[in-house]
């Protein structure tokens, strides 16, 4: 028993010292993490802009990926700054200790300054030594501090998802929005204000747990494992104790709110105009002044080329013109359909959806059919003439496997049991042909009900008698919606405006619909 002790607190002897030793050479495995990391977080910047861009395009719009997305945008931000900068001060580090070898300390007699600004420099600079001690702390720190901010702000993130995942909870059982944000508030006040509190025990590094009445630590230490677990905090609080535990760690715990702050807002705080003279996109874009080749998709492939802008299509609006110069006589452009357009479609034309929405059951590529009584009517009124057909065929093939037929009948019943199966099955295809061409033209209503929400003006001419419009689907970013075309061969030669306006939201609680306008200019060759 005494020998284990002995080798343990032998082993624990020699995993100090090999700490102490790696500690002291940490600064290899620092320099060649942070090139690597920095060289691999700046390209996967693409990468980040990619999901953004197709949460955009398939509308991912809910608290899981909106939430992914800003903590992919803030967590690229924070490492990308801050290894950018231990990578320059620890090149700085190096570059002093090899001036170190060369120069050794500083000499200020050799400087030969005067007695009042030796002495200045004396207190303020200090020995050269000093300076490379002070720089390896920094370096030291700011590799973890990288990591601890990003947790930081992942716990910052996930304390909104669990704030904000009862309203996805109620929306996804369909609850109606006024109830669902009542029960909502019930949740909402409890958890802010509980979170307030474990918030300020946070920032006072841990002032409720510094209270040494035991009746107050376990009343607080539910609220506390519970707000561990929601931010996830568990997950790195030895690295955060340690950080807390030395004074010149604990100034840059004060600083990480600030800095996440600085970082998150950046884009919405500094923001630099070079053309103040010219006005906002939005704004040229409804004036008809504005020609941004995110509108149209020649211009686009024409900088991307074409065989990468197809692939991905990035940066593309809706809507946009297929072409900026029209050399065909036809206008085409495509307007992108979203999950929001059924809530208009049912408002505004009673439109009964062909799948059901949100989530379904997709095993085999099958789908569940949302209910609709007039395809019903359709199949239960063949349904009514099959199943006396069904009844007196079951009775004929029972007779025949049973033999109660005469053999002198059995030719009979067989050729009149045949001419049954060939009506049935005569009547099941025509019941298959009704309801699907009921499903073509419930194709084709939708399709016209896609395009009464659109009111398109060429010159401020109405073109919608002449709009033709059919379904779009793009392989490339897996887009549906529509491509619309209007023949502009009556058209001069010359410059001129389509106004595309599209009723795009609607308003459950105000029942009112809004129109998004778009005046996209384009050129007529011939």
């Amino acid at each position: 028993m005494v020998e284990e002790e002995e080798q343990e607190i032998n082993n624990k002897v020699f995993f100090r010292e090999w700490l102490e030793k790696l500690q002291q050479e940490s600064w290899q495995l620092e320099l060649i993490i942070s090139g690597f990391a920095l060289y691999g977080i700046y390209n996967c910047k693409e990468y980040v802009n990619d999901f953004e861009y197709l949460q955009s395009v398939k509308e991912l719009n809910n608290i899981f990926f909106d939430s992914l997305d800003i903590l992919l945008t803030t967590g690229w931000k924070i490492f990308f700054i801050n290894l950018l900068f231990h990578v320059i001060l620890r090149s700085l580090w190096i570059g002093a200790i090899g001036l170190r070898y060369v120069s050794g300390e500083i000499d200020y007699k050799k400087l030969n300054y005067s007695a009042y600004f030796n002495d200045y420099f004396i207190r303020r600079v200090g020995d050269y030594d000093d300076f490379i001690e002070r720089l390896e702390k920094i370096c030291s720190v700011l590799f973890s501090y990288t990591f601890l901010l990003f947790l930081f702000f992942m716990s910052i993130v996930f304390f909104g998802i669990f704030l904000t995942l009862p309203l996805a909870i109620f929306d996804w059982m369909g609850m109606d929005r006024f109830k669902s944000a009542l029960y909502w508030m019930i949740w909402f006040f409890p958890y802010c204000i509980f979170g307030f509190f474990v918030f300020l025990d946070f920032i006072t590094l841990g002032g409720f747990r510094r209270i040494k009445d035991r009746t107050v630590s376990k009343m607080y230490m539910p609220i506390f494992k519970f707000y561990s677990f929601v931010t996830l905090s568990f997950l790195y609080r030895p690295l955060l104790y340690n950080f807390i535990d030395d004074k010149y760690t604990k100034r840059l715990f004060f600083f990480s709110l600030p800095y996440i702050f600085l970082i998150v807002w950046s884009e919405s705080i500094f923001v630099k105009s070079n053309t103040p003279h010219i006005a906002e996109n939005s704004e040229l874009i409804q004036e008809g002044n504005f020609v941004n080749e995110r509108y149209y998709e020649d211009l686009f492939f024409h900088r991307m080329g074409r065989e990468q802008g197809l692939h991905s299509q990035k940066g593309l609006l809706y809507p946009r013109l297929l072409k900026y110069k029209i050399d065909d006589g036809f206008l085409s452009f495509i307007v992108k359909s979203r999950s929001r357009d059924l809530e208009i479609l049912e408002k505004t034309e009673n439109i009964i959806p062909k799948i059901e929405p949100g989530w379904n059951f997709s095993l085999f590529n099958k789908v569940d059919d949302p209910k609709d009584s007039r395809r019903d009517s359709i199949g239960e009124a063949f349904d009514k003439k099959i199943e006396p057909l069904d009844k007196q065929y079951r009775l004929l093939s029972d007779s025949l496997k049973k033999k109660k037929v005469n053999e002198a009948n059995v030719g009979k019943v067989e050729l009149e049991r045949d001419k049954l199966r060939s009506e049935r099955r005569k009547m099941n295809l025509a019941k298959t042909d009704a309801i699907k061409n009921f499903e073509s033209d419930k194709n084709n209503l939708n399709l016209m009900a896609l395009q009464r929400l659109l009111n398109i003006k060429i010159d401020s001419i109405d073109y919608n008698d002449s709009l033709s419009c059919h379904y779009y689907f793009n392989a490339a970013t897996k887009e549906k919606g529509m491509i619309c075309n209007i023949d502009v061969m009556p058209l001069k030669r010359g410059h001129h405006n389509i106004m595309i306006s599209q009723i795009r939201n609607y308003d459950k609680k105000l029942d009112s619909l809004y129109t998004w306008h778009y005046d996209l200019p384009f050129i007529k060759l011939n």
